[in-house]
């Protein structure tokens, strides 16, 4: 224990020597980024670091003189133990290594501090207070500790070329993963879309990044996401998607009429036999159409049973609990997650933290959580999100806007691609003016099997803007790019 305060000790000298021993008052700017007189153990050392942040703040650099004075003024000169302890830190700190080395020890110590209080306080809310939710306590605790890992590294300015050799080894990898996968590049610097159109506009998905997809209630934001994710799973990069608002089964039906060609109708126009099983359908069927159809079928379920593809049918989940899921999923079966989704943001609910809240402030935290997850996982987490009615209420265009993102501005903030689906269908936009109802259509044409659906990208943190315009199958749940060549309408 007396070796280990010496230890603590001599860090902390080496620190306030480094500061007193430089006229350049660089040292004294490094260590103010990083420390606060709470990192100091030794309440002189506590004293005297905070004479110097004193002197710091008026512009001035602290040297022995002006610390002298700073210390009289405060009334603790003599506490500290006068000129000898300065002279102290003077002899045994001055020049004694990088002051950064230092810092770093003492950080160290402070988050180790930190985190033992952490686990104590956990340890004890624990064992002597009634927890009504299991999950959202240790979600809760797992945050405060990787609150206080993320405090831990030490970050100077760096040139660019200090940095040209991390992006090398990004391109690197990329194109590691792209031979693995047997994907041509073509100027794409993320995870294919499976669309070359929206390819052009976003360079693929991007790790950290987070992809908001808008769109008013029953436009089709579930449909064009499965259709994105199917497309990414089929290249072998695993999915991750968070359903809190269909079951598992819904989301594979949709999934296996993309698969397979066929629709909700045919498949349950099928008269299955009681020993059927996903490997080997038996069914009696009624022609030859859907003889065929059980092939198509069966088909399907075998393409997507190879798929790397997950569905979380937990409803009433919050933003821990994905994090924590997604991380449990990762760690525990070993997949190299490519694309979190989550259906929809407005169903994740609020933590403990926020629920006093209203909404705005709550989606604000579930905002941040999301572009967190983002970061930390280090793969890109698309949203989707259902528009206020305010698109409902405008004249003529019905298009979304930013402005529509339901509950906060948060939402427009955090995000580094926010994309609109907007049917004319949807609000009759597509009838003469004569021909419109007063209010908008909330509903398709039952005997439309097909919508003109145009994908709106209205912020792209990394590029350009535009809309590329698709065909919805709604029969197959299939997203179909209605035009030729690379014409993005930019607007």
């Amino acid at each position: 224990m007396a070796e280990q305060v010496e230890t603590l000790q001599y860090n902390e000298l080496a620190v306030l020597g480094n500061i007193l021993s430089d006229s350049t008052g660089n040292q004294i700017l490094t260590a103010v980024q990083y420390l606060t007189a709470d990192d100091f153990t030794d309440t002189r050392n506590q004293a005297v670091f905070h004479a110097m942040l004193e002197i710091n703040s008026k512009g001035q650099t602290p040297d022995l003189a002006t610390v002298i004075d700073t210390l009289k003024n405060n009334k603790v000169f003599d506490a500290i133990g006068g000129l000898d302890y300065l002279n102290t830190i003077i002899e045994n700190g001055a020049h004694v290594g990088s002051l950064e080395v230092y810092i770093s020890r003492m950080k160290d110590r402070t988050l180790m501090d930190n985190f033992v209080g952490t686990l104590r306080d956990i340890y004890e809310s624990a064992t002597t207070k009634p927890i009504p939710d299991v999950s959202e306590f240790i979600g809760d605790a797992e945050k405060r500790i990787n609150e206080i890992s993320s405090k831990r590294s030490i970050k100077e300015a760096k040139r660019l070329g200090e940095i040209s050799p991390s992006l090398v080894k990004r391109w690197v990898e990329q194109s590691k993963d792209f031979r693995e996968k047997g994907i041509q590049p073509n100027g794409i610097t993320g995870i294919p879309t499976g669309y070359e159109e929206l390819d052009r506009l976003t360079k693929g998905w991007h790790k950290g990044h987070l992809i908001l997809i808008g769109a008013r209630p029953s436009v089709g934001k579930t449909a064009f996401a499965l259709n994105l994710l199917y497309k990414v799973a089929l290249q072998g990069t695993p999915v991750i998607f968070f359903s809190l608002e269909m079951d598992s089964e819904s989301i594979e039906m949709r999934l296996l009429e993309l698969a397979s060609n066929l629709t909700s109708t045919e498949i349950n126009s099928l008269d299955f036999a009681p020993d059927s099983t996903a490997e080997k359908l038996i069914v009696n069927p009624k022609n030859q159409q859907e003889a065929a159809n059980v092939n198509k079928l069966q088909q399907g379920l075998a393409t997507l049973a190879k798929l790397p593809f997950y569905v979380d049918e937990n409803p009433g989940t919050n933003m821990r609990d994905i994090a924590s899921r997604c991380k449990k999923l990762i760690n525990g079966q070993n997949i190299k997650a490519g694309v979190i989704a989550i259906d929809y943001l407005g169903l994740i609910r609020p933590s403990k933290t926020s629920s006093n809240d209203n909404r705005t402030n709550q989606v604000a935290e579930i905002s941040r959580d999301l572009k967190q997850l983002a970061r930390d996982l280090k793969i890109p987490v698309i949203a989707l999100s259902q528009l206020s009615r305010d698109s409902a209420k405008r004249g003529m265009d019905h298009r979304p806007q930013l402005t529509d993102l339901r509950d906060s501005g948060s939402l427009e903030q955090d995000a580094d691609m926010v994309f609109f689906l907007y049917r004319s269908d949807y609000f009759k936009d597509d009838q003469k003016d004569g021909e419109k109802d007063d209010m908008p259509q909330h509903r398709d044409d039952e005997n439309s099997a097909t919508s003109q659906v145009q994908l709106l990208l209205q912020k792209n943190r990394d590029g350009s803007l535009g809309s590329i315009d698709f065909v919805f199958d709604k029969e197959h749940c299939c997203f179909n790019v209605a035009y030729d060549a690379g014409d993005n309408n930019p607007y």
